[in-house]
């Protein structure tokens, strides 16, 4: 290791806003060989490398930029999370400890950890109480200056973390639950029953879905929706499981899709229907009057099970969008007449109803019923002809809620914690 340090460490602290828990999780990737593969540009003041995920057979490419004094400016990382997470943490701490003032461009493939003891950030740069001033400000010398600071209005940036918690805000101190730190935890690690320790952990009440469902608005453009979703079963997957429930196999492409192993962003029909979305949406609301909110994801009072509906519509309806890649230039209602294997189809008296035998019904019924709601429009765009269906909810599909929360626990979760 080398002894003049180009990143220091009180760099990748500042970074992370010294956030111990990612700079803690980056250091136990450093100690478990999850780097596998950096390179320094000293021209470009650039880090690169290849960082393993935490199930090892994938790796995410992380990139840091530091500035002339060896100060981080920007960092990003393949992941879901995509920045200031614990891959970054790790590449940014190999770099400390691998990288000299005096190195020009040089590639790194790690190598197994020598026997020399590492500190942690937290034994270099232990924290310490700090106080603004000498003595206690009473009740009336804090609310005395929130009403001097509201005169100006929002001339002054971040007055609302001074307004007063009411109760619903004291409620809410853990806005949400990541799995990845519950099973990478001690506690976690030393219970003797991990299924009934991780469902304590996870379990939540109406009020904290409501408000995870309103902070992860926006989806996939927002990060904590990423966060909320990874490790637990999302509704585009129950029919997945639910088929293979029934036929009592488990095969291993089952959890790799779990585990989003599948990169699903070069697939035409994925982009088709991510592009034409908003159209369909659009339709709802022009030709349908029906006005549409967005929302993010929903859990299941268990904490495992996920749903993220393309829109809300009043208080008991929600909105699904399909643009089937495979019928995108056909009249839907016409293909329909030659085959009956899609989401609709025709029944014996010519009428276009839902197929419950498709991944798409098990979809929208896990949405209706994590959501609590009773109907669903399931909107199908195409170029030549847009088909909307209303889907009511189906009691009798309550219980396969206990089913996936089962799988979870007995087949889901031991593969996670052999990852």
């Amino acid at each position: 290791m080398t002894s003049k340090h180009i990143l220091k460490l009180s760099s990748i602290n500042g970074f992370f806003e010294n956030d111990n828990t990612i700079i803690k999780r980056g250091e136990n990737a450093l100690e478990s060989n999850h780097i596998k593969f950096m390179q320094f540009d000293a021209d470009l003041m650039i880090i690169r490398g290849d960082v393993y995920a935490s199930m090892k057979d994938k790796t995410y490419r992380n990139e840091i930029t530091l500035n002339k004094s060896g100060e981080i400016i920007e960092g990003s990382c393949a992941c879901p999370r995509g920045f200031r997470c614990h891959h970054l943490a790790a590449l940014a701490l190999f770099g400390h400890y691998n990288i000299s003032v005096t190195d020009k461009q040089c590639t790194w493939n790690a190598s197994k950890p020598k026997n020399a003891e590492v500190k942690t950030s937290e034994d270099i740069y232990p924290s310490k109480p700090y106080f603004a001033i000498d003595r206690q400000i009473n009740k009336e010398e804090l609310n005395a200056l929130r009403e001097k600071l509201d005169l100006f209005g929002s001339t002054v940036g971040f007055t609302w973390l001074l307004k007063e918690e009411t109760p619903d805000d004291k409620s809410n101190g853990a806005v949400f639950i990541i799995i990845e730190d519950i099973i990478s935890s001690n506690e976690f690690c030393s219970s003797e029953n991990k299924g009934e320790y991780l469902k304590e952990k996870c379990a939540i009440d109406d009020q904290q879905i409501k408000l995870i469902a309103d902070i992860t608005k926006g989806q996939t453009l927002n990060e904590n929706w990423f966060l909320v979703r990874k490790h637990r079963i999302t509704a585009s997957n129950f029919g997945l499981i639910l088929s293979c429930f029934k036929r009592n196999k488990f095969p291993p492409s089952l959890f790799k899709a779990l585990a989003g192993a599948y990169n699903l962003d070069g697939i035409k029909s994925i982009q088709w229907g991510r592009t034409h979305e908003k159209t369909g949406l659009d339709y709802l609301k022009t030709n349908l009057n029906l006005d549409v909110q967005p929302t993010g994801i929903w859990l299941s009072n268990s904490g495992l099970l996920g749903a993220s509906p393309d829109g809300l519509v009043g208080v008991d309806s929600i909105v699904e969008i399909k643009c089937p890649y495979s019928f995108r230039n056909d009249k839907l209602s016409e293909s329909l007449k030659k085959q009956n294997t899609y989401v609709i189809r025709y029944n014996e008296s010519g009428e276009i109803v839902i197929n419950s035998n498709h991944k798409y019904f098990h979809q929208i019924q896990g949405l209706l019923h994590i959501l609590k709601r009773k109907k669903c429009y399931l909107c199908i765009w195409t170029l030549h002809e847009i088909i909307t269906v209303i889907v009511e909810i189906d009691q009798l599909w309550a219980e396969n809620l206990s089913i996936l929360e089962n799988f979870y626990i007995n087949h889901y979760l031991p593969k996670l914690m052999k990852e």
